[in-house]
Formats: structure tokens, sequence, C-alpha cells
């Protein structure tokens, strides 16, 4: 995906794209389990996984 976006024509550098390293994570293992699952790392799924966190769940984060 970094790739795809940089080959695009016309537009704008990203300085996060451009200075965030590269990361990979091993894939989902069968068999998790958890509270709350939810899907989507942005703001709004990092914040809720923190407050259920504080309230004592166990949550899984997932991203594409």
């Amino acid at each position: 995906m970094l790739n795809d976006y940089h080959s695009l024509r016309g537009k704008p550098a990203s300085f996060w794209i451009d200075t965030t390293p590269q990361t990979s994570f091993p894939a989902l293992q069968s068999g998790l389990t958890v509270d709350v699952a939810i899907v989507g790392a942005g703001l709004a799924g990092l914040t809720a996984a923190t407050l259920l966190k504080a309230q004592g769940k166990t949550v899984a984060v997932l991203e594409a």
C-alpha cells in the first residue's frame, strides 16, 4: 500500500508516510478469545479500545 500511494502522480506528499517506518505484524491466530473485537485502528477504534481496557475488558484491535 505504501508504494501504491507514492505511485499516484499529483498527490501531495505525506509527512507521516515518509517518516514512519513500515511495520509488519503476524496474522491473527485462531482461538483468540476477547470480550470485544474492534475493527479499525483509527482514532475512534483506539479510543474505544483504551476506554474498554480501562474498564477491565479484554480487547483486540484489528487493522488491515
